[in-house]
């Protein structure tokens, strides 16, 4: 199960703009059932413009409640993961999917 390449990169493209605020997210479609919510949490200061700290979460859409979020909001660093490049980060959000949506 992959998203789909074109969507994710066109989502991605509102994450370059710095001057938005300090919480970005994109909500993907990733077949009839899954969905993700992918958000940039910015960490805005004198030193620093942002922190390129992420959340995802996978939902179940046929599902409501709290039965609908497949596994724990999963939180990552850029940075800790080593991802430069918005491929990188499209691999590393395939993997978390294959791993949790494997499961149910």
């Amino acid at each position: 199960m992959k998203l789909n390449k074109k969507i994710f990169y066109e989502q991605l493209k509102k994450f370059s703009n710095n001057k938005l605020p300090i919480y970005v997210s994109m909500l993907i479609d990733v077949n009839s059932k899954y969905r993700i919510n992918l958000s940039e949490n910015r960490i805005t200061s004198m030193k620093i413009n942002f922190s390129p700290n992420f959340n995802l979460q996978i939902l179940d859409t046929s599902k409501t409640g709290y039965e609908k979020y497949v596994c724990n909001d999963i939180e990552f660093s850029l940075l800790e993961e080593g991802i430069k490049t918005d491929y990188q980060l499209y691999k590393f959000v395939n993997s978390l999917l294959e791993k949790y949506i494997s499961k149910e």
